[in-house]
């Protein structure tokens, strides 16, 4: 009994620690979507956009050293952010991530809610990213 308590308070531990960081990563990808609000709305008051622009850059690699994010520029100047293979940031929306604890398999998953996504749920992409 005492190893099956200590292997769930690691699993445990470790369900919180993983909700930890996709809290942050959801922070960041709002301040994404807002960044690139403020890029659009610069550019077409005329004003220079390249603080902003420096500001979002660090935050993208940011999240994509942590999950593998693969990101691009549009024309309008606002980034376009993928998490799995699924869509993170559009313009100015963004999704949500969250964690849980498959009970089939005991380990953590990454799921995302894409911006504008109907589907029946989020999408599991733990497989899909690193981190």
């Amino acid at each position: 009994h005492e190893m099956a308590g200590l292997y769930s308070q690691s699993r445990d531990r470790l369900g919180q620690m993983v909700q930890e960081d996709v809290a942050r990563v959801n922070v960041d990808l709002g301040k994404i979507a807002a960044l690139n609000r403020q890029i659009i709305k610069a550019r077409s008051g005329g004003e220079s956009p390249n603080t902003l622009i420096d500001q979002r850059s660090v935050l993208a690699s940011k999240v994509s050293k942590a999950l593998n994010a693969h990101f691009f520029q549009d024309r309008k100047g606002a980034m376009t952010l993928h998490l799995g293979g699924q869509i993170s940031v559009s313009d100015v929306e963004n999704g949500t991530l969250s964690s849980r604890i498959d009970p089939v398999t005991d380990t953590v998953r990454i799921l995302i809610d894409p911006p504008g996504h109907s589907g029946s749920g989020p999408i599991d992409i733990t497989d899909r990213i690193k981190g």
